[in-house]
């Protein structure tokens, strides 16, 4: 090689100049990803409070950051956004800020062309976007414009590719709902992942993060308890948070209270442990230096047992928000 060719490794780094998350540790920047949910599962709701905290610059779920100056649009695909309105009012989201398109409402858009060439249309669509600046774009669904047979490998597989090419090359950033397997009483799923309607396999494969929404029901929790917000990343630890629905629909973290059966060494290390930080097995361990490392070691996997506590990375543990 000569010294005026790049290695590889150059290549890519001067390629990927602006890799990173868009919404931190949640949603990779120019890249595709998925929130899949049974219909109903609200969706919608929550990408909805995920405008409304990119919008105000709050953390969204009490966890997850985003930019303030992103340029946010939706296409919507599958109703009018009458609906979306009234959802986004409830989140304190607002459309007025966002670039929008919609088959139900905009009369311009062919629907000829959404059943012969939908990939090419959404294309067409995500590029009008893209030239009025759109940086993070939500489509609800995603795969009506992927045509042919859902459960086909290719048919989900080739698109998927075509959108993370033109995310790279254009800046743009994704988020696409899903439809997922509804859960039934008797089928158990091993991974989170297989719930992904169609074929979860190139969904999988060819997205970023996937995002998880169970009902209670289909999170084995009783028909009050929490919803559960499950988390796939290829770059990050899964991670599993739990949801409760407020009385007007809206999701918060659901409060989780030290189970009567943990004594005073689990609330030692509980209280050990700051509040949205990753803290280090071995320093948590010198917190409390009376305590042996074998009954440390029971007391911290009954804490993450309980759901007090979650293993944010190989070696570290963080307080459930």
């Amino acid at each position: 090689m000569s010294d005026s060719q790049p290695s590889s490794s150059q290549s890519l780094a001067s390629r990927y100049p602006q890799y990173g998350d868009c919404v931190k540790g949640l949603v990779p920047a120019r890249e595709v990803s998925l929130l899949s949910g049974s219909s109903g599962a609200g969706k919608t709701t929550l990408l909805m409070q995920l405008l409304a905290a990119l919008q105000h610059g709050e953390a969204f779920l009490n966890r997850f950051e985003g930019p303030a100056d992103l340029t946010i649009g939706i296409i919507g695909a599958d109703r009018s956004f009458r609906t979306t309105l009234v959802l986004a009012e409830r989140a304190g989201a607002d459309l007025q800020r966002c670039h929008l398109r919609s088959l139900v409402d905009d009369r311009d858009i062919d629907l000829t062309a959404l059943r012969y060439q939908s990939f090419d249309l959404l294309q067409r669509l995500i590029r009008g976007l893209i030239d009025k600046g759109v940086t993070l774009l939500m489509v609800d669904p995603l795969i009506v414009f992927f045509g042919g047979d859902t459960k086909a490998y290719f048919s989900n597989a080739a698109p998927l590719i075509a959108l993370n090419r033109l995310c790279n090359d254009s800046g743009l950033t994704i988020l696409g709902t899903h439809h997922a397997t509804k859960a039934r009483t008797d089928q158990g799923f091993k991974r989170r992942q297989d719930r992904i309607g169609g074929s979860g396999g190139a969904l999988q494969g060819f997205s970023s993060t996937q995002l998880f929404l169970d009902t209670p029901e289909e999170a084995d929790n009783p028909a009050d308890g929490p919803s559960m917000l499950r988390i796939i990343h290829h770059l990050h630890p899964p991670a599993d948070i739990p949801l409760q629905r407020t009385d007007s629909g809206l999701f918060v973290p659901a409060t989780t209270e030290l189970p009567a059966s943990l004594d005073s060494t689990s609330k030692r290390i509980l209280e050990a442990i700051p509040p949205a930080t990753d803290m280090r097995r071995a320093f948590l361990a010198t917190k409390l230096p009376d305590v042996p490392q074998a009954t440390f070691d029971r007391h911290l996997l009954q804490l993450c047992e309980a759901g007090v506590v979650v293993r944010a990375r190989q070696g570290y543990y963080r307080r459930q928000a």
